[in-house]
């Protein structure tokens, strides 16, 4: 995300939530949206969004850290 090639990552993770809420909302039903992120740099910029209104709050955000074992 420090990078210039990953300058975009925020803008397309945005409105890919917003996708998604969008169609969730479109089916009539409350089908929870669960994203696992294993960055925790990028989990914690989400969260902040998040809390801040600028990324749906449908969307329940999990710091998923890998497990190389």
């Amino acid at each position: 995300m420090n990078h210039p090639w990953g300058e975009h990552i925020i803008p397309d993770m945005r409105q890919q939530a917003w996708e998604q809420v969008t169609a969730v909302r479109a089916t009539g039903t409350s089908t929870p949206i669960h994203w696992h992120i294993a960055e925790q740099e990028l989990y914690e910029r989400l969260f902040t969004l998040q809390d801040r209104g600028y990324f749906p709050s449908e969307i329940k955000l999990f710091f998923t850290p890998p497990n190389y074992y």
